[in-house]
């Protein structure tokens, strides 16, 4: 417990509230609110209270608070948290300035105040965390057994690396079309789309070498992978939209948004200790590094999802320029963009949700975020309109949803 925390000792959730704020009436904006927690205000509606469920889990905690501080507006968010999800959401909201009071909940329902970190102590415990880095996969003594096909895929005009530390991995516009993986007898390979559910004709390539690849093995591996290519570029295999618009700005080299280096899906640790993939990781031209989410389609947990990762990221950011090999440069502020597109097809979604505004208005005036938007995620060369540093663009049908607070 920290020093000065306020303790409160009461037998329901209702007491429990009533002690911290007085009286409470239900939340009813008129619009149907996450079933994770119940929420109240104060009769004077000054105060916004949730209280998340006990035992609710991390993640759902965070989608929780992530509706809570959209819905917040000129009010004071009161958290009702469990003891394990307070200290990755603490983490997250050093970084709001709206004013918010945070309680740990125990099993009794008894509520003990949480202070909230300042930026400099969750940039200090985020350096506790060192790189990540991910050695590429080993295939050791197999590799030779391999080694004709990885050198035909390396070739590849239409394909690109996507190793990770346990399996070697080529994609073709964001789709893996080739892995490799040491196992205890040999190399397991899978070439072409792995379906789990394969159209006519197109049944993927999965077995376990365990000596070197015939001839006509590694011909059938590279035609599982030559018609998997052909279907990407054809558009005959649509899905993964992200990762397809995800691999095109990696082509641009996001230069629309002023870099000069980029690098996709830099390993990283989020605030709840977890590792994670930050979607680009860029430099600009000034010197300055740059936390790049991408995204189809609206997610409630957007802002979050970067907050996951920016303290980290300032954390890091000599040692991160050292791992790329990038130059020495300006690391007093961490820039954030939202490179946003709308969702088509039978469940068409906005590329801004209606809880982003909010939650983008409750964050302190130095965290340097800015929104682009693309209209159409499947081009080969994306347009992307890049609003004003800290602009959210206004409501537009089937582009950006009207906030709900």
């Amino acid at each position: 417990m920290e020093p000065g925390a306020i303790v409160l000792k009461t037998s329901t959730l209702d007491a429990t509230i009533r002690a911290l704020v007085g009286p409470v009436v239900p939340f009813q904006p008129g619009r149907k609110l996450t079933a994770f927690a119940n929420w109240f205000t104060t009769p004077a509606n000054n105060k916004l209270v949730l209280a998340v469920r006990p035992g609710l889990g991390l993640n759902d905690t965070a989608t929780a608070v992530a509706h809570a501080m959209a819905w917040q507006g000129r009010r004071e968010l009161v958290l009702l948290l469990s003891d394990a999800a307070v200290a990755s959401s603490a983490a997250r909201l050093a970084y709001i300035a709206t004013p918010l009071q945070i309680w740990a909940v125990d099993d009794t329902l008894t509520p003990t105040s949480t202070p909230i970190p300042t930026v400099e102590g969750v940039v200090a415990a985020a350096s506790n965390r060192p790189l990540r880095g991910e050695p590429q996969h080993d295939l050791g003594t197999v590799g030779p057994w391999v080694g004709d096909l990885v050198e035909s895929v390396d070739r590849h005009w239409a394909l690109v690396d996507a190793h990770r530390g346990n399996y070697l991995s080529w994609h073709c516009a964001g789709r893996q079309v080739l892995k490799l993986t040491r196992t205890g007898t040999g190399v397991r390979v899978q070439a072409g789309v792995q379906y789990s559910n394969p159209p006519a004709g197109r049944q993927p390539y999965d077995r376990t070498a365990t000596a070197p690849l015939t001839e006509a093995e590694r011909a059938e591996a590279e035609a599982a992978i030559a018609v998997a290519v052909a279907d990407r570029l054809t558009g005959r295999d649509a899905d993964h939209v992200e990762h397809r618009m995800q691999a095109t700005l990696g082509r641009t080299g996001l230069r629309e948004l002023g870099l000069v280096e980029l690098a996709r899906e830099y390993p990283a640790w989020r605030a709840d200790g977890a590792p994670g993939f930050i979607d680009f990781l860029g430099l600009d031209s000034a010197g300055q590094l740059h936390i790049i989410e991408t995204k189809i389609g609206s997610d409630d947990m957007l802002v979050f999802q970067v907050l996951n990762y920016l303290s980290w990221v300032t954390a890091h950011a000599s040692a991160i320029r050292a791992d790329r090999g990038w130059p020495a440069g300006d690391d007093s502020v961490v820039h954030i963009d939202f490179v946003l597109a709308p969702k088509t097809g039978d469940r068409p979604q906005p590329a801004l949700g209606p809880y982003t505004a909010g939650q983008l208005a409750a964050l302190r005036e130095d965290v340097a975020w800015r929104i682009h938007l693309i209209d159409d995620a499947h081009g080969e060369a994306p347009v992307i309109h890049s609003y004003r540093p800290r602009e959210v663009p206004p409501p537009r049908p089937g582009v950006v949803a009207a906030p709900v607070c």
